[in-house]
């Protein structure tokens, strides 16, 4: 029977993005309060163990269209769909430590507010921006690309108009070939949306693990890898030990403490690269 981490209080409004496994194998998360006014990300551990990230900052009043990812430097980085100088919504970063600072700043809602946001292998944050509807769509909708370290902001890719190729709410990945994909709530040649894929010209991303549960364990017990861009895993070893393994989806895989292992790190390859894990799995 599955247990309570945490109940939120009554006064706290909803989660408004699915909670997501951070680099430190704690779970994060947004909710938005005071009537979708304000918002905050959150930090809960395997234990229950409750803690604001960022405690408090102010969404424009909506409740679509949020985001929130963990890139691999650490920080956090989220959109926005309103607020701003324009009301047309913004980009925003959030360091470990709670320090928020706004990256972008969106001109015009009609020529699209934020949506998605995904961290691809260069680097580069991409995202996806809904259109305005107005008596049709007017090819609006766009996909962007966003350094985090420079602040530079590009549109890559506009929807053709009359929404041949879809219309955003969109969402955005990376595929394992390098390519994005995505969906596209509407247009299209009947009208109820799209499925598509953009060649930017991106590498492959590499596999990274997480975190792994649980992290002691006797020769032939179960082991979770938990990461992204595991499809594919061609080995997984316990401090240079090989073992059988079983690829469970693109995030999880499982692997069973061989035997002759000892307490080390866990390695595990893809076609697309090696990934060594910097704790020790302890074994028993």
């Amino acid at each position: 029977m599955p247990a309570l981490l945490y109940a939120f209080p009554k006064s706290e409004s909803y989660l408004a993005t699915p909670p997501f496994l951070g680099l430190d194998g704690a779970f994060y998360g947004l909710i938005l309060r005071n009537h979708t006014a304000d918002a905050g990300i959150f930090r809960l551990t395997y234990q229950g163990e409750f803690s604001w990230v960022a405690p408090h900052f102010a969404t424009g009043r909506v409740n679509y269209g949020i985001a929130l990812m963990q890139a691999r430097s650490g920080n956090f980085y989220g959109t926005l769909p309103a607020g701003g100088r324009a009301g047309a919504g913004s980009l925003y970063e959030v360091t470990p430590a709670g320090q928020l600072k706004t990256l972008y700043e969106f001109s015009d809602s009609n020529q699209g507010t934020p949506e998605t946001l995904a961290e691809a292998s260069d680097g580069m944050l991409y995202g996806t921006a809904r259109g305005k509807f107005a008596t049709g769509f007017d090819g609006y909708s766009s996909i962007f690309r966003l350094n985090p370290s420079t602040w530079e902001f590009q549109t890559i890719y506009r929807f053709q108009n009359g929404g041949v190729t879809g219309e955003c709410g969109c969402s955005i990945i990376q595929g394992s070939d390098g390519r994005l994909y995505g969906t596209a709530a509407n247009g299209g040649t009947y009208q109820l949306g799209t499925l598509f894929a953009y060649d930017a010209g991106l590498p492959p991303p590499k596999p990274r693990i997480a975190t792994f549960r649980p992290v002691t364990g006797a020769v032939g017990r179960k082991v979770l890898l938990w990461g992204h861009n595991l499809l594919g895993t061609t080995a997984v070893d316990f401090n240079g030990v090989g073992t059988q393994f079983e690829v469970a989806s693109g995030q999880a895989v499982w692997a069973w403490v061989p035997k002759r292992a000892r307490t080390g790190r866990i390695t595990i390859t893809t076609p697309k690269g090696v990934f060594t894990m910097n704790q020790d799995f302890t074994v028993q």
